[in-house]
């Protein structure tokens, strides 16, 4: 359990800003689980990207509308993989 983002990842986020918009980008297996633990840690508008590996997401209700969630293969990379690549540079971008 110790490893569990929910009991981890709290000490490693920065404090919470009231003003302004949030980004989140998460990318590997635990994305989703960092990423929900993330945006309840945050206040709000918090919006992102998660890609994780198929069948390592999160219940849909725990992250916000705002934050796309894309399964993609792993270890072997395939189409999936390759547009939430795209889609995370552009993200970065927009920042």
């Amino acid at each position: 359990t110790a490893v569990r983002a929910r009991n981890c990842l709290p000490a490693h986020l920065p404090e919470p800003r009231h003003a302004g918009r949030t980004c989140i980008i998460a990318v590997g297996k635990a994305a989703a689980e960092m990423a929900a633990v993330a945006t309840s840690h945050f206040v709000g508008d918090v919006h992102g990207l998660v890609v994780t590996r198929r069948q390592h997401g999160v219940e849909r209700s725990r992250l916000p509308a705002e934050i796309e969630v894309i399964e993609a293969g792993h270890p072997v990379p395939d189409d999936q993989s390759e547009t939430g690549a795209l889609k995370a540079i552009e993200l970065a971008r927009q920042l």
